[in-house]
């Protein structure tokens, strides 16, 4: 079921309340309502339709069609219905509804202050700033080594160290793989693609990094089934360029400035504020 982005209902809050703050009011598309459908009497607007565009990606966006617009209009029909159905079964006066719309009142309206907050810092990132974070952290950066490896997987011993005797009698692998093995991969000749330590476990890691390009392991019995191993390539550590890297770099620092900026307002917040914690309340509430 679709759901409004909380993200969104921020946003458009955070709109509406900077108006009332002096802030110039963004521009919208989020003005002229038109009828889309009506269910029950109750309309669907086009406003409705327009905030469940901007939950959606921008392929989503480019790729949108009309049955992509019918699909989203149903979606929100659905809504309209089960929200009527919440209405007549009287939802709304139930203690654990009523304290999660509160919930999700005060979370709206908590972000809605930092998101005009943040606006009116209007943060920016120089490329000075990328270039010395990415100076600082430069491991952030590094491509760890890779092995490429391919295997043969069998489903018993006999097979497989028949395999392997094969392997020593100058067989290739590719070609074992592709006539014994029973791994999806058996068609590309056992090529399983490229992995960094972190990626395999640390029985085949420790296995592969030490290898040699070419070399093969002997029979490995995993579970139900026996592998030989062998690695075709290798590639060492490489760093990124910082052109590469420059929009992943932007939205990092922006982040930490966000992050920055919102922790120094609520850290103000805080100070001005009188806060008593009841702190044996707080460590026993049970977690459910």
């Amino acid at each position: 079921m679709l759901r409004y982005s909380f993200s969104v209902v921020v946003v458009l809050l955070a709109g509406l309340l900077s108006v009332s703050i002096g802030q110039e009011a963004p521009r919208s598309d989020l003005q002229v309502e038109q009828v889309v459908a009506v269910v029950n009497g109750n309309p669907i607007t086009t406003n409705e339709l327009k905030i469940e565009f901007m939950n959606l990606t921008p392929q989503q966006k480019e790729n949108l069609d009309d049955s992509g617009r019918e699909m989203i209009l149903t979606q929100l029909i659905d809504r309209k219905l089960l929200l009527d159905q919440a209405e007549d079964m009287s939802l709304d006066t139930f203690k654990v509804i009523k304290e999660a719309i509160e919930q999700a009142k005060s979370n709206i309206m908590a972000d809605a202050v930092l998101n005009i907050v943040l606006q009116q810092q209007n943060l920016n990132v120089t490329d000075e700033q990328l270039q010395q974070y990415y100076a600082e952290n430069e491991s952030l950066f590094i491509i760890p080594t890779r092995v490429r490896i391919s295997q043969i997987v069998v489903n018993d011993e006999a097979t497989a160290q028949s395999i392997a005797s094969k392997l020593k009698g100058g067989e290739r692998f590719a070609n074992l793989a592709r006539e014994y093995s029973k791994g999806q991969e058996a068609e590309i000749g056992g090529d399983l693609g490229y992995f960094s330590e972190k990626q395999l476990s640390p029985s085949i890691a420790k296995l592969a990094f030490n290898m040699k390009v070419g070399e093969v392991t002997g029979v490995i019995n995993l579970g139900e089934n026996y592998h030989l191993i062998m690695v075709t390539d290798r590639i060492e550590p490489t760093k990124q360029a910082f052109e590469v890297v420059k929009e992943q770099l932007k939205q990092r620092v922006m982040n930490q400035l966000r992050n920055q900026t919102m922790q120094g307002y609520t850290s103000q917040l805080r100070k001005n504020a009188e806060i008593t914690i009841n702190n044996p309340v707080l460590y026993g509430i049970p977690v459910e």
